[in-house]
């Protein structure tokens, strides 16, 4: 083992062969036993789970790329009536037709995968007339092999301390933003399956990423992401980077991200 590499560990967990949940790390090779050790406990706090794997992969650290995370804002809406119609503007700013993003959310309220279930990853939606790009509609697609620096990791935690923030899914869920931004996807909207979360988002390279307290009810166990795809002649590229390629995040973003236009709202 040289120090010319990375592993790329996930945990992911199932019930009765059904997502449960799932996290990963990209690190380097002294501090791999313990994010190994990290997701192993993670996977524990899990109410029902008969299933676990930890897999590790090796990177090549040439291939990893480097970027700043998203700008963050917390938009300011503490019911889900009004979060949701700001949500809608912010998609439509970003370049999604009103009634593409309004599917989007549907489909998130009933369950995007067969069934009316949850999705062990994203939607890849044409922005241009709601289509589903995904290949398999139970997984759909992943952002993957993605991670922050451990000096950025600790700037993040010393951010989130001054802005109030303690949940760990707001760093894995930045992380995740970052990534989808970075590899090509116009616009994603996300929130929680966990029923006793009701935070959710929605990220662009435009506004970069706009947290919501309050994007769904609580009690809700139907949730997701859907990334929002502009130029569909780059789909397999888009999803090449999100599913494939290495990402670090060592730097947080010094500009506040533009605010939007809420006519509807304010």
């Amino acid at each position: 083992m040289n120090d010319d590499c990375y592993f790329s560990v996930r945990m992911r967990a199932s019930w009765s062969g059904q997502h449960v949940g799932g996290a990963e790390r990209l690190t380097e090779p002294q501090n791999w036993p313990q994010v190994v050790s990290e997701l192993s406990h993670r996977a524990q706090a899990y109410p029902t789970w008969d299933e676990v794997s930890v897999t590790s992969e090796l990177i090549d650290a040439r291939s990893v790329v480097r970027t700043t995370a998203l700008p963050v804002s917390t938009l300011p809406f503490n019911d889900v009536q009004t979060s949701r119609r700001v949500a809608v503007q912010l998609l439509v700013q970003s370049g999604i037709p009103r009634d593409v993003a309004l599917q989007a959310m549907s489909l998130l309220d009933e369950g995007p995968a067969p069934g009316g279930r949850v999705m062990r990853g994203a939607v890849l939606m044409s922005a241009v007339d709601g289509r589903r790009l995904e290949r398999d509609p139970a997984r759909g697609v992943r952002a993957s092999r993605m991670d922050y620096t451990p000096e950025c990791r600790a700037e993040l935690a010393d951010w989130m301390s001054t802005a109030g923030l303690k949940s760990n899914r707001f760093v894995e869920a930045l992380a995740v933003a970052t990534k989808v931004a970075w590899s090509g996807v116009a616009a994603e909207i996300c929130w929680s399956d966990d029923p006793t979360y009701a935070p959710g988002y929605v990220a662009s390279p435009r506004f970069g990423y706009c947290r919501f307290p309050r994007l769904k009810a609580l009690g809700t166990a139907l949730g997701g992401r859907v990334f929002f795809l502009v130029d569909l002649s780059h789909s397999l590229e888009v999803i090449r980077r999100l599913e494939h390629c290495p990402l670090l995040i060592d730097r947080l973003s010094k500009e506040a991200p533009p605010f939007p236009v809420l006519d509807e709202v304010l």
